[in-house]
């Protein structure tokens, strides 16, 4: 089963987003091929900082800790199973028949909670993915509020692992902690139940 990480495939798109958007600006601002003002005025978020601070960040480690809860629980009932299964194979007083029936509804058993387990984890990853994307929805709405209030043309992820984006920058430019400020404003009655419908 191919799992995808919808956290790291936002921020994968994010990235190269940006790359494109800097290349974009610092090709057509060293030109001025296309009349753009040399004034463009670009800031800085640090997006590692952004989902260490903000609070609702943070509520994907709840849904991770459920998640969590549920494997466990899932691997308990099958490890009980398991060992039914083999005091069943290993006791000789039943007959071959007895024996086969006795796995049969131990097997059907497992089917049923290993089915409900599976409803479980697919409701917690949904939600998991409903709630990454109403954040990026509520960001993306409060960059652009930030952008046009100061100004800015854009906006640059400071913080990558796999390349730099940002040579320089002057700290008020960064508007780090005024996202975290009006994200968490904006977020701060959010409540993790409403994403498993």
């Amino acid at each position: 089963m191919i799992v995808f990480d919808i956290k790291k495939i936002f921020f994968s798109i994010l990235l190269i987003v940006t790359a494109v958007i800097s290349y974009y600006l610092t090709i057509n601002i060293h030109n001025n091929k296309y009349n753009v003002e040399n004034n463009n005025k670009i800031a800085i978020l640090n997006g590692i900082k952004l989902k260490e601070k903000a609070q609702c960040f943070k509520l994907h480690d709840v849904i991770s800790e459920k998640l969590s809860d549920v494997l466990q629980k899932m691997n308990k009932s099958e490890m009980e199973i398991r060992k039914k299964y083999d005091n069943i194979r290993k006791n000789n007083s039943l007959s071959s028949k007895k024996k086969q029936q006795k796995i049969t509804t131990l097997e059907d058993n497992w089917k049923q909670i290993s089915e409900e387990y599976n409803r479980k984890i697919q409701t917690i990853k949904s939600a998991d993915e409903k709630l990454t994307i109403h954040i990026y929805e509520k960001l993306n709405k409060i960059l652009q509020k930030i952008a046009t209030k100061m100004n800015i043309s854009a906006i640059l992820n400071k913080e990558n692992s796999d390349a730099i984006f940002v040579f320089y920058n002057k700290s008020n430019i960064d508007i780090t902690d005024i996202v975290i400020t009006e994200l968490d404003n904006e977020l701060k009655n959010l409540n993790i139940e409403s994403f498993y419908t």
